[in-house]
């Protein structure tokens, strides 16, 4: 015994401790259970659960339901707690719940789908949310569902769904951006610098315009007219805004992947040649053979050499273009311009599995001009 002794007063102390940390681990308990469709019984995703003890009026606990529906809640002290479940679309319910120490608590609730109407909102940059009504200067937005058939770049998508918005495109090239203009034109000088809007995607400001941007990619477009935007962005926006946001598979069901393919063939030319310049008639006199012309004095010349052709009547009042050039006549218009082929191809890969959602696109565009091209030329 003299032994054990000097370990007696540990051992009580352990026991102590013991018997002191059992009853504290029972003082909390869990609850868990399954949030489903009332309608279709079909599990709901991201459903927000808070516990709400009574008579505090304070949210102490809360969680999201996962793809399967399923949540839980652990370390909840022992007392008497109001659940709610709340999810967008649908109606919330709550129930009365007593968690008891050590055991875990299944409600299992039944979410019935309301029609929700709200006020329009608009993304504006600014620190919050604001309604359209409440806002001091005008946005546009055009939507996907707005662009039933796709332009060849994010630019002419707006193309005229904006009022005020003037899309042109300056330069002939194959492949060149429009410019855009919010508003007309904001100075009578513009030497050195662009009078083009402020753009931004996805919240990064461009340094240049949309010309890498494919219109299939884009999913809303945002439209700050005019001085007001400098109110937002600051000087670089005296020009107005184009604020787009991409496609990102937010709308995909859970766990699908969905491929989409587009194939674009067009052709380009000069719509039509204006006829003064086609012309295959003339007013002059020719010689019997119909070789020449007829000089004043009589004698045939060559079209290319007569100084003084004679007209073909006698005077202005009774001369018409009646009669065909000799030799070979070219069509200059024609051997000059030619049509031009264009090919677009793009590959769309997007999904969502759980709260992860992804856009993936590849897009390859061809175009060819209306002029002829040379190598070497």
């Amino acid at each position: 015994m003299k032994h054990w002794g000097k370990y007696v007063p540990i051992l009580a102390l352990l026991a102590v401790g013991l018997f002191t940390a059992a009853p504290a681990a029972a003082q909390t308990g869990s609850v868990t259970g399954t949030i489903l469709d009332a309608s279709t019984g079909q599990p709901l995703d991201a459903v927000q659960i808070s516990l709400e003890a009574v008579g505090s009026g304070e949210v102490t606990y809360g969680g999201l339901t996962r793809s399967s529906g399923r949540f839980l809640i652990i370390n909840v002290p022992v007392a008497q707690y109001v659940l709610r479940a709340e999810l967008l679309g649908f109606g919330a319910q709550t129930q009365v719940v007593d968690i008891t120490g050590g055991q875990a608590l299944v409600v299992d609730l039944r979410l019935e789908p309301v029609a929700i109407s709200l006020s329009e909102i608009v993304v504006t940059g600014v620190a919050g949310a604001t309604q359209r009504t409440k806002l001091p200067f005008d946005v546009a937005q055009v939507r996907i569902a707005d662009l039933p058939v796709p332009s060849m770049n994010a630019g002419q998508a707006i193309q005229g769904k904006v009022a005020g918005v003037q899309v042109v495109m300056g330069s002939g090239r194959p492949g060149a951006a429009p410019s855009i203009l919010l508003r007309g034109v904001t100075s009578l000088d513009a030497s050195g610098r662009s009078q083009e809007p402020l753009y931004i995607v996805d919240g990064v400001i461009l340094a240049s315009g949309m010309v890498d941007l494919d219109a299939l990619d884009i999913e809303t477009v945002e439209i700050v007219k005019g001085a007001a935007a400098a109110s937002l962005y600051g000087s670089r926006a005296g020009n107005g805004v184009i604020n787009i946001r991409t496609k990102r598979g937010a709308q995909m069901a859970d766990d699908q992947v969905r491929y989409s393919f587009r194939s674009e063939f067009g052709q380009s030319m000069l719509g039509k040649a204006p006829e003064l310049l086609l012309t295959e008639v003339h007013e002059y006199q020719l010689t019997a053979d119909g070789s020449q012309f007829m000089d004043l004095d009589g004698t045939g010349c060559n079209w290319l050499d007569c100084s003084s052709p004679q007209l073909s009547g006698t005077g202005a009042w009774d001369t018409f273009q009646d009669n065909p050039w000799p030799g070979q006549t070219y069509d200059q218009v024609e051997r000059f311009f030619q049509g031009g082929q264009l090919l677009q191809n793009s590959l769309t890969v997007e999904g969502r599995s759980g709260r992860t959602n992804f856009h993936i696109s590849a897009s390859n565009l061809t175009q060819e001009g209306i002029l002829m091209y040379e190598p070497g030329f």
